[in-house]
């Protein structure tokens, strides 16, 4: 029994050592991962939220819920009993964080204070101070769209601020992952509350990238959005598309325009337009792969010396390479205009 059982380990150790060592092979990792696919995401929810008929939740239906929700009865351990308005209001103190930021897309100056300034973040909101930067406060949280690409003060009557929404830049390393807005939002009550541009709801406007207003009429407003250069000259109520920049083959520009500068008092306008890698596409609702580009796409700067009307626009600067480019006039010198551009070569991006 002894010697059988010997065999047998001897027999089970040798084919052990004659048997081809398994190792756990390590499962290569993908080049890149799948999409989040936003999209699908958004659209299921709001097939749940929507009521019977509806394609889009309205911004308004949000305040009117607020509204009853105030006035709906609740509990109150105060006063032992059930109460309505504000004595449901919870009573909440801000603890923070308050050293946490996020892309912040545009800063303006209050004209009429220079310690009041408002930062547009591209998934935060508008934030305002009054002290020069000591101290921030959200001010559109209950607005349609809080993804913040442009902010600008009305010079006549600075009450009125206009802000264009959608992050046209794509933010990570995924295709077709740029923060999309709904157009441009317009505050009559020095940035107490926004609303929606009617003339904006669409997807020539999804995101405005820069907003521009005339020196000789601040009523005509200019923005830079996916789609081109669009005025409105009725302080944003309509709006006429005056520059769509198109690449070889008649295609629309899949970035649109991304920077505006007017030179000083005149409606003399600059434009600067830019396409980046077919990766790098933005993307719209509904829409599965944006029209790529037929390229060379180098950007573009455009510039007329009259923007009112229909303008005629020449091509300024255009360089094999060039990706998105912003523009500044300097402010000691108007015939001075720096351009300041990524570059595409060798990847999108590269400075």
């Amino acid at each position: 029994m002894k010697l059988m059982l010997a065999s047998a380990l001897v027999t089970a150790a040798a084919c052990a050592l004659i048997q081809p060592q398994l190792g756990l092979q390590a499962i290569p990792k993908p080049q890149h991962e799948r999409p989040d696919a936003p999209g699908q995401r958004a659209a299921f929810d709001n097939a749940r939220r929507l009521p019977p008929g509806a394609s889009a939740i309205n911004p308004a239906w949000y305040a009117a819920a607020e509204a009853q929700a105030r006035r709906l009865p609740s509990f109150s351990t105060e006063a032992g009993r059930f109460v309505t308005g504000e004595k449901t209001s919870p009573r909440w103190q801000w603890l923070g964080p308050s050293n946490v930021g996020g892309r912040t897309r545009t800063l303006v100056f209050d004209p009429r204070d220079p310690q009041r300034m408002l930062a547009g973040g591209v998934s935060g909101g508008i934030f305002e101070t009054t002290n020069g930067g000591v101290f921030w406060n959200s001010l559109n949280d209950d607005a349609a769209n809080i993804n913040i690409g442009a902010l600008v003060f009305d010079p006549v009557t600075p009450d009125t601020i206009y802000a264009g929404t959608g992050e046209l830049y794509r933010n990570n390393e995924r295709p077709f992952a740029a923060m999309w807005g709904q157009g441009i939002l317009r505050s009559t009550d020095n940035g107490q509350s926004f609303r929606q541009l009617v003339a904006t709801a669409n997807d020539n406007f999804r995101y405005v990238s820069d907003l521009v207003i005339s020196p000789l009429d601040h009523r005509r407003i200019y923005a830079a959005t996916n789609t081109g250069v669009w005025r409105s000259d009725d302080g944003g109520n309509n709006f006429v598309q005056i520059l769509r920049p198109v690449d070889a083959g008649g295609g629309l520009l899949y970035e649109g325009c991304t920077d505006l500068q007017l030179l000083p008092g005149s409606d003399a306008l600059l434009a600067s337009c830019a396409s980046r890698s077919e990766d790098d596409r933005y993307w719209l609702p509904n829409t599965v792969v944006p029209p790529a580009c037929n390229g060379p796409c180098p950007a573009t700067v455009f510039r007329t010396d009259d923007a009112t009307g229909t303008p005629g626009w020449q091509v300024v600067l255009s360089e094999n390479g060039m990706g998105r480019t912003s523009l500044a006039l300097a402010p000691s010198n108007p015939n001075i205009l720096y351009a300041l551009a990524a570059s595409t070569v060798p990847g999108p991006d590269r400075n």
